[in-house]
């Protein structure tokens, strides 16, 4: 790849077509993006089969206090489906992002959920470096790394090309569909049983961080919750995630006006949110999520035709001004034309005057 394609992908804008507002609901996928990579799939909005097990999760907003979800979700969810969800619960549109496992966890002390220091070594590093060693020296890289169809193919810029390039060899690297949180924290297997590790971490150490294009600000920490995260129910219930608890959102992805934009731990919720049926309706297209600057949105199909109509009407009120005031420009103009008199005129003008006060 040139130096010019590079640069150019670097500056290439993640929307669809022209610029569109957000306020009028989920952007769809963009063309430019690899046709692998489509997270508008089925396997994004189609919900699993019922299950009797289901998990209890923090997810937190990177570098950003008492901004979090708790949530409990079916153990046979896919990451596709997380990624849907997190979308659902935060108002984001979808962006290139991707998944990171990792493990050796170590957890901030007072902000909960907010991952302090993580990773461990590449295997070639294992075998140069002592055991004892292991838990002093951390590592940065993680256990897998899942990420969505064509997305190591579609990365926007060479700075995305160069963390893949980083990733060690024994970084297991799935799809989103592929993989379940049920293979991520089990009480008999979890996620560290697909790598040789000298220690393998109880799922207490084990966390996903979703990484979106966007940064920290729609970042996120994704960890179990409770003393006993591992929920299980006498009969199979259907995947639907349910939450328990919701403070504040993310910034809006237009970028942060601090003018007009609070800060996140202060963004009410629409109590939408947290109908039972609401994430169902998200994945079928009947329901939408729009973090705004003081709020984040729940609202339907209809209030989408009722913004756009308004939006429309703004435009044409917006078109007629604009209209009329260039009319008015037009005849102040020929106005003052239909005044001027020619410089000679005026000379005549002046002479006779001059004349009658002589005489």
């Amino acid at each position: 790849m040139s130096h010019f394609n590079i640069i150019a992908d670097y500056y290439r804008s993640n929307n669809a077509g022209p610029s569109r507002a957000h306020n009028l609901g989920p952007r769809r996928a963009s063309p430019e993006r690899k046709s692998g990579y489509n997270t508008q799939s089925a396997a994004y909005t189609t919900l699993p089969p019922p299950t009797r097990r289901f998990l209890t999760l923090y997810i937190k907003l990177q570098k950003r206090r008492q901004t979090f979800r708790i949530v409990e979700v079916p153990a046979n969810f896919t990451f596709a489906n997380l990624h849907t969800y997190i979308r659902f619960l935060f108002g984001l549109s979808d962006n290139r992002h991707y998944f990171d496992v990792v493990d050796h966890v170590r957890f901030h002390g007072t902000m909960k959920g907010h991952i302090l220091d993580c990773g461990r070594w590449s295997k070639e590093m294992q075998e140069a470096l002592p055991v004892q060693y292991m838990d002093i020296m951390r590592g940065k890289d993680p256990v897998m790394r899942v990420s969505p169809v064509g997305a190591r193919e579609g990365a926007p810029s060479w700075e995305e090309e160069f963390n893949w390039a980083l990733l060690g060899d024994d970084v297991v690297r799935k799809m989103e569909e592929e993989v379940t949180l049920s293979q991520i924290w089990n009480p008999k297997y979890n996620v560290c049983s697909w790598t040789e590790c000298p220690r393998d971490c109880e799922d207490e150490e084990i966390a996903i961080k979703y990484e979106n294009k966007r940064g920290d600000d729609h970042s996120f920490f994704i960890s179990l919750y409770g003393d006993d995260p591992f929920v299980t129910y006498d009969e199979r219930q259907p995947s639907v995630p349910t939450i328990i608890e919701v403070k504040g959102s993310c910034f809006t992805e237009k970028g942060r006006d601090w003018r007009k934009e609070i800060d996140t731990h202060k963004k009410k919720i629409d109590r939408g949110l947290k109908d039972s049926n609401a994430f169902e309706r998200y994945c079928k297209g009947e329901l939408f999520t729009v973090c705004g600057p003081e709020r984040l949105e729940v609202f339907d199909q209809e209030e989408v035709r009722r913004r756009e109509l308004e939006k429309r009407e703004k435009e044409r009120e917006k078109l007629e001004r604009s209209q009329r005031q260039r009319a008015e420009e037009e005849q102040y103009n020929g106005d003052y034309d239909e005044g001027d008199y020619d410089e000679d005129d005026y000379d005549e003008d002046e002479e006779e005057y001059y004349s009658h006060s002589d005489s």
